[in-house]
C-alpha cells in the first residue's frame, strides 16, 4: 500500500519546478564539474603514452592510469544534453505538463536536441555531439557496442573535444 500526503496536482507542480531550465542548468554544471575532475587524469595518461611513443620505448599500460576518456566525454555529453533540454523547455514550457516529459525529450541524440533548441552548431560542435552521444550511450558504460560500427570521430577534431565543449 502506498501512502502519499501530496495530491497529484501538488506532485505535478513540484515536478514542473524540478523540470525548469534552472535545474537543467544546475545539473549541466554538476556534470561539467565532475568531468573537469577527470580531465587531468585523462590528459596525463595521454602525455605518458605519447612520450613513450616519441622516445620509441615500450610502455606497460598497466603502469599508467586507467583510460577514463570515454567517461570524461560521457559526462560532457550529459552536461550538453542537460543544457539543450533546459533550452528546449525554456522555449516550450508546455513540454512539462501532466507530471512527465514528452518522449522527444527522453532521447539523447545531441544533434537532434540542438535542432529542437533552435541552436546552430559548427562542424566541430556537430562532431563533438556525435562523439559525446557515442560515449553517453555506449563507450562510457560498456566495453563494446551492440553491433560492429565504423571508427569513432575523435580524429576529426584532433582530440580537442574539451575545447569544443
Amino acid at each position: 500500500m502506498s501512502f502519499n500526503i501530496f495530491s497529484r496536482e501538488d506532485r505535478e507542480i513540484v515536478y514542473a519546478v524540478e523540470a525548469s531550465p534552472f535545474f537543467w542548468r544546475q545539473k549541466a554544471e554538476e556534470l561539467k564539474f565532475a568531468a573537469e575532475i577527470l580531465w587531468p587524469i585523462s590528459e596525463n595518461r595521454q602525455s605518458v603514452i605519447l612520450k613513450a611513443i616519441e622516445e620509441n620505448r615500450e610502455l606497460d599500460l598497466n603502469a599508467v592510469d586507467p583510460d577514463i576518456f570515454s567517461i570524461f566525454l560521457s559526462l560532457l555529453g550529459s552536461s550538453t544534453e542537460a543544457l539543450f533540454k533546459g533550452t528546449i523547455i525554456k522555449n516550450n514550457p508546455q513540454y512539462v505538463s501532466g507530471g512527465k516529459l514528452p518522449s522527444k525529450l527522453t532521447k539523447h541524440n545531441l544533434i537532434k536536441l540542438a535542432e529542437m533548441a533552435n541552436l546552430t552548431l559548427s562542424s566541430d560542435e556537430k562532431i563533438f555531439c556525435k562523439q559525446a552521444h557515442q560515449a553517453m550511450v555506449v563507450d562510457g558504460r560498456y566495453p563494446v557496442p551492440k553491433a560492429m560500427r565504423s571508427p569513432a570521430y575523435s580524429s576529426e577534431i584532433g582530440g580537442h573535444c574539451k575545447d569544443v565543449f
